[in-house]
């Protein structure tokens, strides 16, 4: 990869080189075909003022006016080659410039490339030997763990003589105890039976007296049954009698608005006839003083 590396940094080096080469030997070409033009622009100018000159002293001789003519169109025609020689020599140097810039890339994407490797590999190699370390001393702990296994299994069988020999005498004093504690448990069953026979007994009393209970509950049940049906019954009745006394009332009520307007009628006629006697006593008596009145203008 090193190699590979320095080889294609030597390549572009080498590329650049001629690359820089070729555009200094253009670039004096070119400085060269600027000076030949300005000379001859200087040259085209002098003959201009010549053939002025000529002119005006009676236009010199025609042959060397055709020379002059013909050299200034051999000058345009080499002006002209050397500018598209030159276009094609600047169109060759950007080529072959881009190709230098692509390569230079190539270079430096190859050199970041060995770099990142070479930072992979010294990863690794670091890696590999933390590894060993590790490694090492794992054997290491493990030969010092192999001891200490061996050192635990002795004791361990230790331990598990000892636990069987304590485990035999716990189970010989729990089997001491447990007939102690069977015979005792047969005597409170004993007894237990005694007590759950009279129980028994108890029992069946209080199912019968339970049976007569409920015999009369029934009996109670039915008993309010039937009065909760002569209740209904009997609020059925006053639910009629409560209507009946309710439209009875609206019949008093009406007879009773009745009474008053037939009474009101009858002070109203009654106060009428009193206005009407009224009037009528005091119509007989203007009738009389009126009488009485032409009586004495009769007699006068």
């Amino acid at each position: 990869m090193k190699s590979f590396t320095t080889s294609a940094v030597m390549i572009t080096y080498a590329a650049l080189c001629d690359l820089s080469l070729l555009m200094y030997y253009l670039a004096q070409r070119f400085y060269k075909k600027m000076m030949e033009h300005k000379s001859w622009l200087w040259k085209k100018k002098s003959i201009e003022k010549t053939m002025i000159t000529a002119d005006k002293a009676g236009r010199g001789n025609e042959d060397e006016l055709q020379g002059i003519l013909a050299y200034e169109a051999e000058l345009e025609r080499n002006l002209n080659i050397s500018n598209e020689k030159l276009s094609t020599a600047l169109a060759e140097i950007n080529a072959k410039d881009d190709m230098a810039k692509k390569q230079t890339n190539i270079a430096r994407e190859a050199i970041l490339g060995w770099e990142k490797a070479e930072a992979e590999v010294l990863a690794l190699k670091q890696e590999l030997e933390k590894t060993t370390h590790q490694m090492v001393a794992s054997e290491e702990r493990l030969h010092g763990v192999d001891a200490a296994l061996k050192e635990c299994m002795q004791q361990l069988r230790f331990v598990r003589e000892e636990q069987e020999k304590r485990i035999h005498d716990a189970v010989m004093k729990t089997s001491r105890e447990y007939e102690k504690t069977r015979v005792i448990i047969e005597e409170k069953l004993s007894d237990s039976n005694k007590k759950l026979s009279r129980l028994s007994s108890e029992n069946t009393q209080l199912n019968k007296a339970l049976l007569t209970k409920e015999k009369t509950i029934d009996d109670l049940n039915a008993a309010r049954c039937q009065l909760d049906s002569d209740l209904c019954a009997v609020m059925s009745k006053l639910e009629s009698t409560q209507r009946d006394n309710a439209s009875l009332s609206y019949e008093v009520r009406v007879l009773e608005k009745e009474l008053e307007i037939r009474n009101e009628e009858r002070d109203f006629n009654r106060r009428a006839a009193d206005v009407a006697h009224k009037q009528h006593l005091e119509s007989v008596k203007r009738l009389r003083s009126w009488k009485q009145k032409h009586k004495d203008c009769v007699f006068l």
